[in-house]
């Protein structure tokens, strides 16, 4: 595993351990999303045209939500995401000299999440919550299939790959990103919030750019001992 990652890992253990020793609230669930990944790609240079489509996603994973105090809550985790994008590029310079390729990426990623969310009511209530934070990802798998057709030197070829997506082929394997969350948590620990993470370091080969966007809908449950602590406190119940 890339030492970064690793490090990611450990601030966030550490990070967790602070916020729940300040506050005791500490929180503890499962979260799946579905929705839809792309990439911003731009083809080697010479490649004069290219045209993308995003491809379905998924993510599925353990969420660790640590309140700081009564409205802010430090958020992590561990998650399998799934990525990609299909695109079409080309180059042409003579009937002797051109190129189409067809390509489908489909990779599949673990991602450490580390976020700040802020929640518009205390424990206990049903309340809008919003944030934002980084994701540090690891390539661990996936499918690459690509077909090139044109001329070389007067000659023709035509070309088809089908593989296992590995470190390095087609991209780099370590993803960081910027990541958004909106949504609504009920008082019975159910939530539902829109995500959205945009990759900030180029995972190509050569020249070539490429950056994952993915954006969803998840659906989760939040669970852990005293998550109600201070509901009496915060007159939550009537008396």
């Amino acid at each position: 595993m890339n030492s970064v990652l690793k490090i990611q890992i450990i601030g966030c253990l550490l990070s967790l351990a602070v916020a729940d020793t300040a506050s005791g609230q500490l929180g503890y669930g499962l979260e799946v999303g579905a929705g839809m990944s792309t990439m911003r790609f731009a083809p080697d240079m010479g490649f004069t045209q290219a045209s993308k489509k995003p491809v379905a996603s998924w993510k599925a994973g353990i969420v660790i939500d640590a309140g700081i105090n009564k409205k802010v809550y430090f958020q992590s985790g561990i998650c399998f995401t799934s990525k990609g994008q299909k695109r079409d590029y080309s180059f042409y310079v003579a009937d002797t000299l051109n190129e189409k390729v067809a390509q489908s990426l489909r990779l599949s990623y673990i991602e450490v999440p580390v976020m700040l969310c802020y929640k518009s009511a205390v424990q206990g209530r049903g309340r809008v919550v919003a944030g934002i934070g980084a994701a540090a990802a690891y390539q661990v798998g996936g499918r690459h299939r690509l077909s090139a057709e044109g001329v070389y030197n007067g000659t023709a070829f035509n070309t088809t790959i089908d593989e296992k997506a590995i470190a390095n082929r087609p991209l780099s394997p370590f993803d960081i990103g910027l990541s958004l969350v909106a949504g609504y948590e009920l008082p019975t620990g159910w939530m539902i919030r829109a995500y959205y993470t945009a990759g900030v370091n180029d995972l190509g080969q050569g020249t070539e750019i490429d950056k994952n966007r993915m954006f969803g809908i998840a659906v989760g449950y939040m669970a852990g001992k005293g998550r109600n602590i201070y509901k009496e406190r915060d007159e939550l119940i009537e008396k």
